[in-house]
């Protein structure tokens, strides 16, 4: 075989070697680079010589071996599946941590990664996108799933602006005494945020959770703005929604309290110099480099400026709570020399042409000692409410709390006037703007709440009023029907009182106390779902013995009700079949309205009324029952108020109860009636205080036969006995119809005047 040429077997063994003095040999001599040992020259020798002989070519060049070794390992490999799943492992970590897609092409995390396995790329960008739409659909199945299994749920939803400035709605779904989950957001586009767009928008959101059957819906939570309060009356009035339970964020309400304290006069001037204070220093860096030096000076640390947003709930306070933290630096900052020479310079830098002509605006508000003491006030004032916001804030927060997070502002707010530490801030401002924000809150529904608190069944417990109770019952009457109702209120009553098996000691609603423990001293185990669904539902418990109503009961239905001898006869053990609600006299019982008389008018000259013919009511008020007096007695009344147009709500203040609550006039009349007529008296008489004309009837005093007529001596609701005057029977029958029943059940003499009446008019 002909040599086809290529490189020499021994090419580059000439480099390791360099010529060598021929003095006395015949034959050319070479020197090894690396050890200096001299040798002829001769190709195969000087290999040799460098393969067994120098040290330093062996260190420095490994021998190669004789064959290619076998391969016996087996390389690192990451099948297809499982770099699938991990990159969507990757990409769900990248989602739902909210870093950046292209996380995974940093150098530093290529490396992590390859240390961990050498066989796997992590996604770039590109793929992690990818995974978006499928991770998402995913995760909303595994929600649904966990939404369709729940019995009952709650819907969130908030209208807003998102950083883009497109205009959305977030809606979220919570399952009760569990957690909530975010569902998706509407871009409204050029849509009104009006209630029944809003409701358009929102109903396909809730037709993919309910589809069309919408009994599970169990609550809708909005803010407290006019639309949403309007929107809840167009769903109210909708047959799939009007089951629904219809609730304001309490969070949103604080916050619009702070809104209205920071705003008002007094407190406005204040709240400016803070954001001014604020923003100066958030534009003025050179002066925030300055600043941060006292404040390492004064605290050891730096201490940041927090900027208030109305939209942001509780910055308004930490915003306060920051500028005052800061006083110290600040006064420091404000007597440096290097500040004060900086603001005489006519020559100013470049970076301070902006904030400089503000700089002595800053340093006066700094050094005004009226500010910090004003500053401090403010403090104190938003304080509680601060307190009361993170409450509200936090997770399993419910609606029985709302009422006492609100009487706990003003129980702060009292303690402060108490200590008379701050006599400059204008306490009955500050309770005004809490009531007006505090009324238009709740509803009915938050005083039930309130009421099935099992800790407010204490009788030493001391926020539950009347009124309260009231507004609790209210609730039942508009969200039972006439059939649940008996049921309803009697089991609402018994958990009042504590009694029965579902109720009473040892139940499910309290663990029995160490023996020997008193009736109404058993501890608080838990608010079971029983006492929380008790006014939803119309399930009846039985109970092994009868009922007896504790004294908050009795109280609250004998000052807040109509009785005509329904609560009473409860009271008396008349309850055992239960109760229609028209014996409570409420707003949806028939009413007792009719135009009265002008009592100046006489009937007629010399016109006789006979003795026999006349009758007072049976029952004076000596006759009353022990057990039916009240737990305190009227000090005065303070204020009153119209209620659907033509009744009155009075304020009475109650000797032993350091707060006044609202009592209907009827109440106030049938207890106290020289306290209400003298009340009116003082204010010029009760149709010129009220403008009212048209009136209740309170009772039927005597009757009379006029023209073979029959005619009823009526006393009217705010009015005294003076007052009465004569009606035909027929317009009484017509406008309080259970009281003229009953009226002439106990007067023989005029139901038979009556019955003789009708049969002519049917004739």
């Amino acid at each position: 075989m002909t040599n086809r040429g290529g490189r020499p077997k021994l090419h580059g063994i000439d480099e390791y070697f360099r010529p060598a003095s021929e003095e006395g040999f015949t034959l050319s001599r070479v020197v090894c680079k690396l050890c200096s040992k001299t040798m002829a020259k001769h190709t195969s020798k000087q290999l040799r010589h460098l393969h067994t002989q120098c040290t330093a070519y062996r260190q420095l060049h490994e021998v190669i071996p004789s064959r290619q070794p076998l391969i016996n390992t087996k390389l690192d490999s990451v099948s297809k599946a499982s770099k699938d799943a991990l990159d969507r492992q990757a990409a769900v970590a990248v989602f739902t941590s909210g870093k950046p897609y292209s996380l995974y092409e940093e150098p530093e995390t290529l490396k992590l990664f390859q240390m961990l396995n050498s066989a796997y790329k992590p996604p770039d960008r590109n793929r992690v996108a990818s995974f978006l739409d499928p991770v998402y659909l995913d995760y909303q199945q595994r929600v649904k799933a966990l939404l369709d299994e729940a019995p009952h749920l709650n819907v969130i939803f908030d209208a807003s602006d998102d950083i883009s400035s497109n205009r959305i709605i977030n809606i979220s779904i919570e399952i009760p005494s569990s957690v909530a989950f975010y569902w998706t957001t509407i871009d409204t586009k050029d849509h009104d945020h009006t209630a029944l767009t809003t409701l358009s928008l929102i109903k396909p959101s809730l037709l993919e959770i309910f589809g069309h059957d919408f009994s599970r819906l169990n609550a809708i939570c909005t803010d407290t703005c006019s639309t949403m309060r309007k929107l809840h009356r167009e769903m109210k009035a909708l047959p799939e929604f009007s089951h629904c339970l219809y609730i304001l964020c309490d969070s949103h309400g604080l916050q619009l309290l702070i809104k209205d304290i920071v705003e008002s006069k007094r407190w406005m001037p204040i709240f400016g110099k803070v954001t001014f204070l604020i923003a100066f220093f958030n534009k003025a860096k050179l002066q925030l480099s300055r600043l941060r030096i006292h404040q390492q000076e004064c605290y050891g640390q730096r201490k940041a400026f927090i900027t208030a947003a109305i939209t942001r709930w509780g910055t308004q306070l930490a915003a306060v709570k920051s500028v005052f933290d800061n006083k110290d630096a600040l006064r420091a900052f404000a007597r440096d020399s290097v500040i004060l020479n900086g603001m005489k310079q006519v020559i100013v830098k470049e970076e301070e042409q902006v904030t400089q002509p503000s700089l002595p605006q800053v340093i006066s508000y700094i050094n005004d000692l009226e500010f910090w003491a004003n500053l401090e006030m403010l403090f104190k004032v938003l304080q509680p409410i601060g307190h009361a916001q993170a409450n509200s804030e936090r997770d399993r927060a419910g609606l029985g709390e709302v009422i006492p997070r609100w009487l706990s502002i003003q129980a702060s707010w009292d303690a402060l006037e108490e200590a008379g530490q701050d006599p400059l801030i204008n306490y009955q401002e500050l309770k005004a703007l809490r009531k007006q924000r505090f009324d238009v809150q709740t509803d009915d529904i938050h005083y039930m709440a309130f009421a099935l608190d099992p800790a407010t069944t204490d009788p030493k417990h001391h926020l539950l009023t009347t009124d309260i109770v009231r507004r609790a019952h209210n609730f039942l009457e508009d969200n039972t029907n006439a059939e649940e109702y008996g049921n309803i209120f009697r089991e609402f009553c018994q958990f009042r009182a504590r009694e029965g098996n579902l109720f009473g000691p040892g139940s499910r609603i309290y663990r029995a106390a160490s023996e020997g423990t008193p009736h109404h001293q058993h501890r608080i185990d838990e608010q079971t779902e029983a006492a929380r669904d008790m006014s939803m539902r119309g399930e009846s418990t039985e109970v092994a013995q009868p009922s007896r109503f504790g004294p908050d009961v009795t109280c609250f239905a004998l000052r807040h009700h109509n009785l005509n001898g329904g609560v009473q006869s409860m009271l008396k053990g008349e309850i055992e079949g239960g109760m229609d609600r028209k014996h409570l006299g409420s707003k949806k019982q028939q009413t007792n309205l009719v135009k009265r008389k002008d009592p100046t008018k006489p009937e007629g000259p010399g016109e006789p009324v006979d003795a026999g013919n006349t009758a007072e009511l049976a029952e004076s008020e000596g006759q009353r029952d022990d057990a039916e007096e009240p737990r305190y007695e009227v000090e005065e009344i303070i204020s009153h108020r119209i209620k659907n147009k033509t009744e009155v709500e009075l304020e009475a203040r109650w000797n032993g109860c350091s707060k006044p609550t609202y009592v209907d006039e009827r109440t106030i009349q049938e207890d106290y009636p020289l306290v209400l007529y003298t009340y009116w008296e003082l204010r010029g008489g009760r149709e010129e205080a009220t403008g009212i004309n048209l009136f209740h009837v309170f009772q039927i005093r005597r009757w009379k036969v006029k023209d073979e007529k029959l005619q009823l001596l009526v006393q009217w609701v705010g009015y005294p006995p003076k007052d009465s005057t004569w009606e035909l029977a027929w317009r009484v029958e017509k406008f309080a119809t259970e009281m003229h029943g009953a009226y002439l059940k106990t007067h023989r003499a005029a139901r038979s005047v009556w019955e003789k009446e009708e049969s002519k008019t049917r004739i």
